[in-house]
């Protein structure tokens, strides 16, 4: 039913250049009479994967929250599964908000508000080959990272030959 309703949105987005949610809405519960309860929150949490584990009692704590805090987000009636990865946190005290590092996989939706925001926490991937050994690649990135508030000044920056800084791209 709700890959309908949300089809049925779609064509009324387009056809009718629906730009008020509200007003979306208010075609939608006319077009589907009674059906709009089954968009009402879930009384079981969709499932939820720890990538985390928790071995102090800070972390053990901040571990709880965010499980709370996704437990209650996973009740969401188009959310079907979340994970809360490593270095998961609570963001704030807002029920059903996504924790820091909490992850989501939804069907026919799109959350904007649906990340976690943290200050100073970033995640970056990069595919690269070496010749160098794993001992002197980990010891380079031990090197050049730094964790904490405020940006780095060019000044301070460490270059090395495989790794680059985004202004150069």
């Amino acid at each position: 039913m709700l890959d309908t309703i949300y089809q049925h949105a779609i064509q009324l987005i387009d056809q009718k250049n629906i730009t008020e949610l509200s007003y979306l809405i208010k075609h939608l519960k006319c077009d589907f009479p009674g059906s709009h309860g089954s968009l009402t929150m879930q009384q079981t949490p969709a499932p939820l994967s720890l990538a985390i584990q928790a071995n102090s009692k800070e972390a053990i704590k901040n571990l709880a929250k965010s499980q709370k805090q996704m437990e209650q987000l996973l009740c969401c009636p188009v959310i079907e599964r979340g994970v809360l990865m490593p270095d998961a946190c609570p963001a704030g005290n807002t029920p059903a908000v996504i924790p820091v590092c909490g992850v989501i996989a939804v069907k026919n939706a799109i959350i904007p508000a649906a990340h976690s925001a943290d200050i100073c926490c970033s995640l970056h991937a990069s595919f690269f080959v070496s010749e160098l050994d794993t001992t002197s690649i980990m010891d380079t990135l031990q090197s050049v990272t730094r964790f904490g508030p405020g940006g780095r000044p060019k000044s301070d920056q460490v270059q090395h030959d495989w790794i680059h800084s985004s202004e150069s791209y």
